[in-house]
């Protein structure tokens, strides 16, 4: 590890150390410093048209603002926003950074406002989690560090000022983790995603010092692994000559890598991924930072099997709009130094402040933040599973995607069940994907996505046992008897993965955000 790199970790632990001690400090004071962080954001957006719209005013208490703040959803900010986008005026409050682009699997594009008050709330929290690494595996500060880029459809990529997860970061923080990356930021130049995945593999693979790996989804490492296997030649021939080849118009603005000892490991190399490949390239990696929890789970298990010596952290839930529990003491602790935080109790509908958070509740966030958003619901699931000091700790359940074409309520967690009742009914090998809701025919119907080279008589099997699985639901086996809903198929592909993050990309989702949902 070159000594610039040493310095910079150096200077950023320094940096991070203040942030870090007051998240420790205050655990005990999640109420006071709650509604601190309220009463700054009413001072911040008081006599803005938005919120003057909703009601907002300066020195309300929580109970009044909880009264008279209605809940919002996007599609009740988007037109303040795109106006705001539009007309560069200051309606929601904030100072502008940039517009974040987001999307969900059932949801079409949003913008979300990056002002600079949000930007520190993002500070707030990754303070706290980077020294809490930093001091739990202290082997990554032996090598470089990968974090993952928020991945842009290609029609987004040009239009973007940045895409680098390290935009999270203060500008002075920026400069010194830079130091620390062994994929440059300016890869967010890259024309197309393809060639930018293609770069990011040949990056990291010729970074013998790579102690870390952060990144969202676990299929997207799998894919990026798949990258280095289906494209061997070209990576060898790219780490020989120093030069892009084919790519060279669509990497212009980057400088290929050349490496000969990774170049002469991939000669040598039978093209199977496992943990022998990873361990002679990346002897130093000490780290995988991946979502872990809910369907994410079984991936990360298939993504981890190809490490050895390799220790993996469970990423807390930081969407695009906000962030809610970052890893904490082997816990998800509520980023409670960030942004105003509610939650909805999902068995009674209830909004309580997360000081009224007990043991067991099951959850969804709501959350007003330094963008001028009051009150904004995420569709995530979580449950309060523990308490550091007064600081509440909630693990991720899964998305609140459920699908009711006429009235068959099919949920996330009844799809999730019903994939797993299936790989124990039959005894031949097949890897279940996802559960698929299709209406694109007269009647709607379902699919179970399968990976693999099964024979019709196989998926003509599963096709069958998902029938009857899916049947013990009330109100499923209602609407098959009625004829609302078609009988249950098997769609079988050697590359299903792939096909499922190709479907959502088509909507406009990002690569490295997404994630293989039950349902």
């Amino acid at each position: 590890m070159s000594l610039i790199t040493r310095f910079a970790f150096k200077i950023s632990k320094l940096l991070y150390r203040k942030s870090s001690s007051s998240f420790k400090a205050d655990l005990a004071y999640l109420e006071k410093s709650q509604k601190q962080i309220l009463a700054n954001l009413l001072e911040q957006s008081a006599d803005t048209k938005y919120a003057n719209h909703i009601g907002i005013k300066q020195n309300l208490n929580y109970q009044t603002f909880k009264n008279i703040i209605p809940v919002q959803s996007y599609k009740d900010i988007e037109p303040f926003i795109l106006e705001q986008k539009k007309t560069n005026n200051n309606i929601l409050g904030g100072t502008i950074d940039r517009y974040q682009p987001t999307s969900g699997s059932t949801s079409s594009r949003k913008w979300i406002p990056y002002t600079k008050e949000i930007l520190a709330e993002f500070d707030h929290a990754i303070g706290p989690w980077l020294m809490h690494i930093f001091e739990t595996y202290p082997k990554v500060l032996d090598g470089k560090h990968y974090w993952s880029l928020s991945w842009m459809p290609d029609e987004l990529r040009a239009e973007m000022k940045s895409t680098d997860d390290l935009s999270y970061f203060s500008w002075t923080k920026r400069i010194f983790m830079k130091a620390c990356m062994a994929v440059p930021g300016e890869l967010v130049k890259a024309k197309t995603t393809k060639s930018a995945q293609l770069a990011t593999i040949i990056y990291l693979v010729q970074s013998r010092d790579l102690s870390m790996i952060s990144i969202w989804s676990p299929t997207f490492m799998l894919s990026l692994l798949n990258e280095l296997k289906e494209n061997q030649d070209y990576i060898r021939k790219v780490l020989e000559t120093g030069n892009w080849g084919e790519l060279q118009s669509e990497l212009q603005n980057l400088k290929a890598p050349k490496c000969h000892q990774t170049r002469e490991i991939l000669s040598q190399w039978n093209g199977k991924i496992d943990s022998e490949i990873t361990k002679k390239l990346w002897p130093k990696l000490a780290l995988v930072s991946v979502w872990d929890t809910a369907n994410s789970k079984e991936w990360t298990k298939k993504l981890m099997a190809n490490f050895s010596d390799v220790e993996v952290q469970g990423k807390g839930l930081f969407a695009t709009e906000a962030v809610v529990t970052i890893p904490y003491k082997s816990e998800y602790a509520l980023a409670y130094k960030s942004h105003f935080y509610e939650f909805e109790v999902l068995e009674t509908g209830e909004v309580i402040a997360s000081w009224d958070l007990k043991e067991g509740m099951i959850v969804r966030p709501v959350i007003s933040m330094g963008n001028g958003i009051w009150r904004y619901t995420l569709n995530d699931k979580l449950i309060v599973s523990h308490f550091l000091k007064s600081c509440p700790c909630l693990k991720f359940l899964g998305r609140m995607n459920d699908i009711d074409f006429v009235g068959e309520k099919m949920s996330p967690d009844l799809a999730s069940n019903a994939l797993s009742k299936l790989k124990s009914k039959v005894s031949f090998e097949f890897e279940p994907v996802s559960l698929l809701g299709q209406s694109e025919s007269t009647i709607p119907f379902y699919s179970v996505l399968i990976e693999g080279d099964n024979s019709k008589e196989e998926r003509d099997l599963l096709a069958k046992e998902v029938e009857i699985i899916l049947s013990e639901n009330f109100h499923y086996k209602l609407a098959r008897e009625l004829g609302q809903l078609g009988e249950t198929k098997i769609i079988c592909h050697p590359n299903a993965i792939e096909r499922y993050m190709n479907c959502l990309l088509g909507r406009g989702m990002m690569r490295g955000d997404i994630k293989i949902e039950p349902l």
